[in-house]
């Protein structure tokens, strides 16, 4: 006896399999009712319409029988068989979906490979046989495990001959093996067409050709999802594996992903947003939530600017508010950044020292800058006012820290 049983896996599962379960109960469920009808209906031939009309019958086009042969089964080891590979490849499946994606999914590459087989079958060669099986939607799953996770590692049950036990490997690799398998032995079977040795139903309607066609649906799925970014393969799905990203570390897949399109795309949004945001706060008479807002777009933003007079105007607001320490740290922020009222500014500066803070001293200094600078009647007459202010105030108390370089 030689049996191969793929039953578990490491890959990540982010959705429990409740949808897997589920089809393997309503497989067991099915095969419990119909099982003995299948069993016994060459004895009791009023059983066989009943079967013809679940599985998929080559004669006719009927599009109940898509879904339905899907849940049927010929014999316990059929079944098991099926379910086991149901479980291992719908755990990598559904753990990265969930339960509704899984359901459709599994459920339309079983319609629609009924479907092809049907047509096909109905239309070309005719016939009298049929198909059931669950297995021709285990292999889509197994094509889709393959994309979306081919580095990760399966658990194996084997049995050749009176040899038995259980090995590991990737889902490449056995995946691979179990689709190759049924490509080579579909070819054969199509050689020994042409050889004359077998009828072309018989060569073209095999249960390899239903496996292949359910594996192409599936790999067809598989593809779209991770081109459509439908699925979070973290960068392990084949494509990315076959690029290295899997090996790329965050900042470098941050790096790569700032770089194109879509990244500067959303850069470019961000960055619109937070500027929308800002004049909405100062526009509301929210200066911190702006000044907030500035300081992070500052930050994450290098190419970030702020218009010098909404940048005047949430300064007007912090000082409304008599939020000083706030407005210092702004006001020293417009000195190294802009230069239309720089003198407007500086005096503005001392006053808030002076008057709020107490550092006279400071103020000193900051005018000290004005010094030998062009300034208007206006202008000069309130420079002399500030430092004649804030003269007074330090003779006052002369015992200020020193100045710092502002």
């Amino acid at each position: 006896m030689i049996l191969l049983l793929p039953y578990g896996t490491d890959a990540p599962v982010y959705h429990w399999p409740y949808a897997t379960v589920g089809t393997i109960a309503v497989n067991v469920v099915v095969f419990l009712f119909t099982y003995p009808m299948i069993l016994f209906m060459e004895d009791q031939p009023a059983l066989k319409p009943i079967v013809d009309f679940l599985i998929l019958k080559f004669d006719m086009i009927n599009p109940l029988q898509w879904l339905t042969w899907n849940y049927m089964h010929i014999g316990p080891i059929h079944l098991i068989v099926n379910m086991v590979a149901l479980w291992a490849f719908g755990l990598i499946v559904e753990g990265k979906i969930g339960w509704w994606r899984f359901l459709l999914i599994y459920n339309a590459i079983g319609v629609f490979e009924g479907a092809i087989i049907q047509v096909v079958g109905n239309t070309l060669l005719g016939g009298d046989d049929g198909a059931l099986g669950a297995s021709g939607a285990i292999y889509g799953l197994m094509a889709i495990s393959l994309i979306w996770a081919p580095f990760n590692q399966m658990q194996l049950f084997y049995w050749l001959f009176r040899w038995f036990g259980t090995v590991e490997g990737s889902v490449l690799t056995i995946s691979g093996f179990f689709i190759g398998l049924q490509l080579v032995v579909q070819l054969i079977m199509l050689m020994h067409v042409g050889s004359g040795e077998l009828g072309s139903e018989a060569a073209i309607l095999t249960s390899e050709l239903l496996h292949l066609v359910g594996a192409a649906a599936g790999l067809v799925v598989g593809v779209a999802m991770v081109a459509l970014k439908w699925v979070d393969c973290e960068d392990y799905d084949v494509f990315s594996v076959i690029r290295g990203r899997h090996k790329m570390s965050q900042t470098e897949k941050a790096e790569e992903f700032a770089k194109s399109a879509e990244g500067q795309a959303l850069r470019a949004k961000q960055l619109e947003q937070a500027r929308d945001e800002y004049r909405q706060q100062v526009a509301a008479g929210q200066p911190l939530a702006a000044l907030a807002t500035h300081r992070r777009a500052k930050h994450q933003f290098p190419e970030w600017a702020v218009a010098e007079p909404d940048y005047v105007q949430l300064m007007a607001l912090l000082m409304k508010l008599h939020l000083y320490d706030q407005l210092i740290l702004a006001m020293l922020e417009y000195l190294k950044t802009y230069t239309e009222r720089t003198a407007a500014v500086r005096i503005a500066l001392a006053q808030v020292l002076t008057d709020h803070k107490q550092r006279p001293r400071q103020a000193l200094a900051v005018l000290a800058k004005l010094n030998g600078a062009p300034l208007d009647a206006a202008q000069q007459k309130a420079l002399e006012a500030a430092r004649a202010k804030a003269t007074a105030a330090f003779e006052q108390d002369p015992y200020e820290v020193a100045p710092e370089e502002w």
